[in-house]
């Protein structure tokens, strides 16, 4: 059930048995997951169903980082989180999201950097993921399954294998997720109510109650047996970092580990793909964003697990798209790429009969060449295959002469890379966060290296040859940054390691859990959103026999002091 926290009465304290703060998709996985179980849910969202500036600006954080731009917004302030962004066209008028999972080799650890690897078995993670399969209506397997040798062109090899992305589909899921807001009996999500603190009790071994702030100031609370915590994963972060009521360094950061080992997925151009047979382009539909068994997906190349490990490299993925080489796609720069992403968004809100932004104005105003050279681009040059953009394999008599490789690459868990809080305050008065996060040298060169493990491969197996494409002797970033902010309450098993446990419990606190791409302790090449889904469903699972428990309050009788 909906309910808007601008309406409620002065005084109004909720009370449930769980409390789950964001409504985005690792929260509904989680509230989901509680479906038909008997307990009582409150979700919280700081927005409401409709997108609004004033919401998302409570994402927006500054950076002294060359990687991020100054004020850079984190995430989507709304019912369903950032599945209000996706944007892939897999088909005509619907807008998907790329999904793939993380391999076993990506669990191990031992390529990324200052982490234990995951506390999680493996064949565990992916009988959740199967679920998470079901969630988004996916084939099974799919996705990480490496596809035999032939099948669609899939090229194979002992170094190297073709996987699959899958694809969800927003818009449906983001219906179902409105539905089950608005029509589930046992869960009431609140809108508009901005979540502040976390109030512990004296000893600081539970949480008693999470305080929210509507739009006109005033103030509510809730008081729950368990809380999870769903929003984006720097939200989660500054949330915990600004409750310190008992805990002058934040909640679950007795060790300094909140905020630290933040990892993202950078887009590297990797170069040029150079078949070695021509026929190729028309043999190998596998490579594109197409459909297969009545589902979109999209196959890349990766390391096998067993090349990967032996050569102890970082997770780094080949995505091809086709070049004719007499109109190679025209590179915009990040400027011009900006307008053009602002003028998007200023056309969806006039659209829903919004003001247009005025950050997205000006960036549409300062990039409108870009603007200019996209337009033309649509109307008159064949079409450019990438992330958004698929359909070459539908188009057998368009020239190709070899393939743009791009790269979601792995980022090695650095502690110095870190949120943390800044002098300056939002306008309900919590610290803003900022970010000390870099691309360092080290970075680069592991990139590189992975790369020339895959081209060396790629030349062993005689597919072709494999040019990679640098910049003043370095790989060529084309983003730092895919929003997807990993690593900094990572899963542990000791509290010196990490800030949440295998089961996602914050180390030292009884009631309190995590949902999010935060907790993964390293990165790989995967879209987080899957892994948060399948996580958000075995951690409801795993609440609803610990509420079981003798010894626990009930919201029959609640005794909130976790003694």
């Amino acid at each position: 059930m909906h309910r808007d926290a601008r309406s409620l009465e002065p005084g109004w304290q909720g009370e449930c048995d769980v409390c789950i703060i964001g409504s985005g998709v690792a929260g509904f996985a989680a509230a989901s997951g509680l479906k038909g179980s008997g307990l009582n849910v409150i979700v919280l969202e700081s927005g409401g169903f409709e997108d609004r500036a004033a919401d998302n600006a409570l994402s927006i954080f500054s950076t002294s980082s060359t990687a991020f731009v100054s004020d850079f917004q984190t995430s989507r302030r709304q019912v369903g989180g950032n599945a209000n962004a996706w944007y892939i066209q897999a088909r005509p008028q619907q807008r998907w999201l790329r999904l793939a999972v993380f391999t076993e080799t990506d669990f191990e650890g031992h390529c990324s950097g200052d982490t234990l690897g995951w506390p999680v078995d493996y064949q565990d993670y992916l009988t959740w993921i199967a679920r998470a399969q079901d969630v988004f209506g996916l084939a099974p397997d799919r996705s990480y399954a490496p596809l035999k040798s032939g099948a669609g062109g899939a090229l194979v090899s002992d170094e190297i294998e073709t996987r699959c992305f899958q694809f969800g589909h927003a818009d449906a899921l983001l219906g179902r997720m409105h539905h089950f807001y608005r029509a589930d009996p046992d869960t009431v999500v609140l809108t508009h109510a901005y979540a502040t603190e976390l109030v512990t009790d004296p000893n600081s071994k539970w949480i008693e109650t999470v305080s929210f702030a509507r739009e006109d100031g005033q103030r509510h609370s809730v008081r729950a047996r368990l809380f999870i915590l769903a929003g984006g994963g720097a939200a989660i972060t500054q949330l915990l970092l600004a409750s310190r009521q008992h805990t002058p360094n934040g909640i679950g950061n007795d060790h300094d580990t909140v905020g630290r080992w933040m990892m993202d997925h950078p887009l590297i151009r990797g170069g040029a793909f150079h078949p070695a047979h021509p026929d190729f382009f028309r043999t190998a539909p596998a490579y594109d964003m197409t459909e297969r068994d009545g589902a979109p997906d999209m196959g890349f190349l990766a390391p096998t697990p067993a090349y990967q490990s032996q050569r102890k490299d970082i997770a780094l993925n080949c995505l091809l798209y086709p070049v004719n080489a007499s109109q190679p796609p025209r590179r915009l720069s990040k400027r011009q790429a900006d307008g053009v992403g602002a003028i998007s968004g200023v056309a969806t809100q006039i659209k829903r009969r919004q003001w247009p932004d005025v950050p997205k104005l000006l960036d549409a105003i300062k990039g409108i060449d870009g603007i200019a050279y996209a337009t033309f681009d649509a109307l008159f040059r064949p079409p450019v295959y990438g992330l958004g953009h698929g359909g070459w394999s539908t188009t057998p008599e368009r020239h190709f002469d070899y393939f743009d490789v791009l790269h979601s690459a792995e980022q090695k868990a650095h502690r110095d890379n870190r949120l943390q809080l800044s002098p300056e305050l939002d306008r309900f008065g919590v610290p803003k966060l900022s970010f000390d996060w870099n691309w360092r040298e080290d970075d680069a060169a592991d990139v590189r290296r992975a790369q020339e493990g895959l081209a060396d491969a790629i030349a062993r197996a005689g597919w072709g040859r494999f040019e990679l494409r640098s910049v003043d002797g370095k790989p060529d970033v084309m983003g730092y940054s895919s929003r997807h902010f990993m690593g900094t309450t990572r899963l542990s098993r000791r509290p010196e390691d990490g800030v949440v446990t295998p089961e996602a419990r914050v180390h030292g606190i009884d009631n309190l859990f995590i949902n999010s791409s935060s907790i993964f302790p390293s990165g790989g090449y995967a879209n987080p959103t899957l892994s948060i889904v399948a996580f958000g469903l075995r951690l409801a699972a795993h609440i609803q026999t610990l509420l079981q428990t003798p010894g626990l309050p009930s919201s029959a009788n609640p005794d909130f002091s976790g003694g």
